[in-house]
């Protein structure tokens, strides 16, 4: 977790990165960018619908080109009060949402504990699907069982599995025929599944010890079709930290768990993370579990879960 003074450092680091980015394009724009309307040509070539664009376009560079620096820097000091005041104010609507809370909590479910029956599709997750399964059974939560399904991998990530299926800590299963497709990897796990809730995780996902026993808490509110998990940046793969992985921890902190917290708030939460998204296993086979031609799985299935008319919350 970021300490503040981190987070202010990257803030820092990321506003001046972008100035110097837009800088160096906005004062490499000149005339040898500008577009040539031929109209007798067009009208030739039948092309003459997108003079509207050339237009645009060159009075767009014309725009760019008449700025001064002063004029550059008042327009990104605009932008980023306008950014500033958006998520301190998303953060004022939430305080405001906690203390509520405070006085009148919701009523949660603190005695009954359903079965969960964790997915965890794996294509050559041989370096982390040791440790995510580590993490799985090391949860406190009792009532669970730990699904891996081997999506044509080509590494040895099912013989990295293979030990904990002997020892019968999990179910472990092959996908070989078809195409590798994630969606289609769930809907074939999911086949194998016994319990009231499906839990969809990555194989590079750590899970905390406590996270199953807060999610269930969520699952007997009367409007709650699903449940979507707070996914954090701990590093990238093969445990790198350097700025690409730090960068992607505090857009993580900033946008998607500030965002996704207001936004479930809101009720305007569309996506369930594949990496942490927890729903009813008959709502699943209700709307027809996961398209497996799509490359948005968790939007999709998002969508379809709302249409059913409940919600999704952000634990």
């Amino acid at each position: 977790m970021f300490t503040k003074a981190a987070i202010w450092q990257w803030s820092i680091i990321l506003v001046v990165v972008s100035i110097v980015i837009v800088v160096f394009v906005v004062y490499s724009v000149n005339e040898n960018f500008r577009l040539i309307d031929n109209g007798s040509e067009n009208k030739i070539l039948g092309l003459q619908q997108f003079s509207p664009i050339y237009d645009f376009y060159n009075k767009f560079v014309d725009w760019l080109n008449a700025l001064t620096l002063l004029n550059f820097f008042l327009i990104i000091i605009f932008t980023v009060a306008l950014d500033i005041a958006r998520n301190i104010g998303k953060v004022m609507i939430l305080v405001a949402y906690g203390i509520k809370r405070r006085f009148k909590p919701l009523k949660l479910n603190l005695i009954s504990k359903p079965k969960i029956s964790i997915l965890i599709p794996a294509h050559n997750e041989s370096a982390s699907i040791k440790k995510t399964i580590m993490s799985v059974l090391e949860n406190t939560y009792p009532n669970k069982e730990i699904i891996i399904i081997d999506d044509h991998s080509i590494d040895d990530t099912y013989e990295q599995a293979l030990p904990f299926y002997k020892s019968g800590q999990i179910k472990l299963v092959q996908r070989k025929g078809g195409i590798g497709s994630k969606a289609r990897a769930i809907n074939y796990g999911s086949m194998f599944a016994t319990g009231d809730y499906l839990m969809i995780m990555d194989g590079d996902t750590l899970l905390e010890r406590n996270a199953l026993s807060e999610i269930v808490k969520y699952l007997n509110i009367p409007d709650v079709v699903a449940v979507s998990g707070n996914v954090r940046i701990l590093s990238g793969d093969n445990g790198i930290k350097n700025l690409l992985t730090k960068s992607q921890s505090y857009e993580y902190l900033i946008s998607l768990e500030l965002g996704r917290r207001y936004n479930a708030l809101m009720r305007m939460l569309l996506i369930i993370p594949g990496a942490f998204g927890v729903f009813s296993k008959e709502t699943a086979k209700q709307i027809g579990f996961y398209d497996p031609d799509s490359v948005t799985e968790d939007f999709d299935l998002t969508l379809k879960l709302l249409k059913l008319g409940g919600r999704v919350e952000f634990v």
